[in-house]
């Protein structure tokens, strides 16, 4: 068992920090930090299974989507704003792969030719994947 702090106590309706109250929470499974960076993640959402679920989900819902645009071309405002976005919820998370990729991304111009535009996809793809097992493990 591990113990993190505890960051949330409410006074007259609000969170404010306090540092001298812990929460027990359950040993992490081994996953490779270079994909998920569990720690970061359990000490952002305090400890909290149920939080953490409803983040995950989120976060998967989110990828999913940023996928579709990607694949149909359709970047809303721009190439930039796609992977910034990308790179800032992958962060949120500890998702360190995907948010590594997407520094490397929002450097880069636009993807002109197809070659170039697939490989990116598979990178992405392939990143996803091993986040989405590593995710399931921490979950499970």
């Amino acid at each position: 068992m591990e113990f993190v702090p505890n960051f949330r106590r409410k006074v007259m309706g609000r969170c404010v920090v306090s540092f001298n109250q812990r929460v027990q929470v359950q040993s992490e499974p081994d996953i490779d930090a270079a994909i998920f960076d569990v720690s970061h993640f359990v000490r952002q959402t305090y400890g909290e299974r149920g939080l953490q679920q409803e983040i995950l989900q989120l976060f998967l819902t989110q990828i999913g989507d940023l996928r579709r645009a990607l694949e149909a071309r359709q970047f809303l405002v721009s190439w930039v704003y796609l992977t910034h976005t990308l790179k800032g919820a992958s962060a949120a998370v500890g998702a360190t792969g995907l948010m590594q990729m997407a520094v490397r991304w929002e450097a880069e111009p636009t993807p002109a030719d197809d070659g170039t535009f697939r490989a990116l996809l598979d990178e992405f793809d392939s990143h996803c994947s091993a986040f989405r097992l590593a995710a399931a493990a921490f979950m499970a």
